[in-house]
């Protein structure tokens, strides 16, 4: 699955932190196109449903909004309602 022109727009990178910053999209189906994050910055607060990268199933409801959260291995994020959700790598 190739990222979209719109979603290549959307990624940043900052060469002087070595950091990609991409938004990621959900599938049921498909891991993320660029690997495991590092780390998530929730933009826009909601709920996550997402794969984690041994393969057992999560939701986190009430997730702030513009939190960094580090701790998560997602492989798959499988929605994220009311969520705007970058991976950080």
């Amino acid at each position: 699955m190739a990222l979209t022109s719109a979603q290549k727009e959307a990624s940043k990178i900052s060469p002087a932190l070595g950091v990609n910053i991409v938004q990621l999209t959900e599938s049921n189906s498909a891991d993320l196109v660029d690997g495991v994050p590092k780390a998530l910055w929730v933009k826009s607060g909601g709920t996550l449903a997402f794969e984690t990268t041994g393969g057992s199933d999560v939701s986190i409801a009430s997730i702030p909004s513009d939190i960094v959260i580090d701790w998560i291995q997602m492989k798959k994020l499988k929605t994220a309602t009311s969520c705007v959700v970058y991976g950080i790598y």
